[in-house]
């Protein structure tokens, strides 16, 4: 265990996005939040200080720390950017910054087991839902007989 002593406060979800959110009659929450996208620019809402869900702080005018500044100015530079490398450096800086600064916490992330037939060549799973047809344009049936 983490030796953090708690009182749980089981909350239907509204009420608990509005503790979070609008009262912040809250000590702690627990949130899952989940996104299928793998473009960055779908965790603008969270990860820019201004964001309506940008949790830890929400709502700011400014940024708060030097930190959540930096991450805006990457987050605005890797959505106009067309080049998918610097874009992906981009964004792995403000990974690295949210790993150093700790804003939030992972607790857990789901077990994913995938099962294709035998015969069914070139499956190339995705960490992401829907976790089986990312690549189906490259994936083929292989003759009965050749068996890996």
């Amino acid at each position: 265990g983490l030796g953090i002593t708690v009182a749980l406060a089981p909350l239907e979800f509204r009420s608990l996005i509005d503790r979070v959110l609008n009262t912040k009659d809250y000590e702690a929450a627990i949130l899952a939040l989940r996104d299928g996208d793998v473009d960055p620019t779908a965790q603008m809402p969270m990860l820019l200080s201004s964001g309506r869900m940008h949790f830890w702080r929400p709502n700011q005018a400014q940024p708060a720390t030097e930190w959540e500044a930096e991450i805006d100015r990457l987050m605005k530079r890797q959505i106009s950017d067309g080049n998918e490398k610097r874009r992906k450096e981009d964004y792995a800086q403000v990974q690295r910054i949210i790993s150093r600064e700790l804003p939030f916490l992972a607790l857990v992330s789901p077990h994913v087991l995938i099962a294709a037939h035998r015969n069914l060549r070139n499956v190339q799973p995705s960490v992401l839902a829907p976790h089986l047809t990312d690549g189906l344009d490259e994936m083929y049936w292989a003759a009965e007989n050749n068996k890996p």
